[in-house]
């Protein structure tokens, strides 16, 4: 399965997650599975590593990425073939933003239930001192 444009999916290793603070299943989890990450870290890194960098396949393209922070998501079901999506332009990286954020604003009209929006109100006046 072809992955979404521009986002790239990349297979990184447990040392790259610790490096990063993307480890799956502690950093990152199923209901948040995306964090955004230095690109100058992730710069340095394919700089000291080179080819063998984790990163390298996508140097190019964050090179020409004009933001300081990567959205790195974790492909939970490993859908496009790796476990991990890089999102290597701003629309990319705004479009994921964007559903994430519905989704979380979603989860949160959810968890506080029906009927209990808004206001606030209710019985119990003033709590003054007892004498």
């Amino acid at each position: 399965r072809s992955h979404p444009p521009a986002l790239e999916s990349l297979f990184l290793t447990g040392a790259t997650q610790e490096a990063h603070h993307i480890r799956t299943g502690e950093d990152l989890t199923e209901d948040k599975p995306w964090e955004m990450v230095s690109k100058q870290a992730i710069l340095e890194e394919i700089q000291f590593k080179g080819a063998i960098s984790d990163f390298h396949p996508v140097k190019a393209k964050l090179q020409k990425y004009a933001p300081d922070t990567v959205l790195i998501i974790w492909d939970v079901e490993e859908e496009y073939g790796n476990n991990f999506l890089v999102a290597v332009t701003e629309r990319a990286r705004d479009d994921r933003l964007e559903v994430y954020r519905a989704e979380e604003a979603k989860k949160e009209a959810e968890a506080a239930g029906p009927g209990r929006g808004g206001g606030g109100g209710g019985p119990g006046g003033g709590g003054g001192a007892v004498g």
